[in-house]
């Protein structure tokens, strides 16, 4: 009889690492989009554009739009909290773990979605055991 591993629950948190991204990306944007050779309208417009983008996203930021609870277990796999309960999710290869951001792309509800989970969204010993058990949960699903 094999044991079964206890079920994880993780809260993710808000990232000053995904604020200061979504800071630098779009000011990155306005400063090539002043720079680039094109009429003054059209500056204009795409300098509107950012800047409205930059306001959606830090308003999405403010309502906790990038936070989310995963949960494991050994008979349900892999959940996400959606509203008040847990929707089963299915995590693809395409995933990407390295100690400092986890890019999850995962299906829930037949849809393609991704979750950030940067490194200081955890304390380091979940966010450890939260690599460990994706990364081993990779591996036993591989043909």
């Amino acid at each position: 009889m094999q044991k079964s591993a206890p079920p994880l629950c993780i809260k993710v948190q808000q990232s000053t690492y995904l604020l200061i991204f979504i800071v630098a990306i779009h000011s990155l944007a306005i400063l090539s989009s002043i720079a680039i050779t094109l009429s003054l309208a059209i500056k204009l417009l795409l300098i509107a554009l950012l800047v409205s983008s930059f306001y959606w996203q830090i308003q999405g930021y403010r309502h906790g739009v990038y936070t989310t609870t995963l949960k494991y277990t050994d008979v349900f796999a892999w959940q996400q909290r959606t509203q008040q309960q847990f929707t089963t999710i299915q995590i693809l290869n395409s995933s990407v773990i390295t100690s400092f951001i986890i890019i999850l792309h995962v299906i829930a509800d037949n849809q393609r979605r991704t979750i950030l989970i940067f490194r200081d969204t955890l304390p380091n010993e979940i966010y450890r055991q939260l690599r460990v058990t994706l990364k081993i949960n990779a591996q036993n699903a591989e043909p």
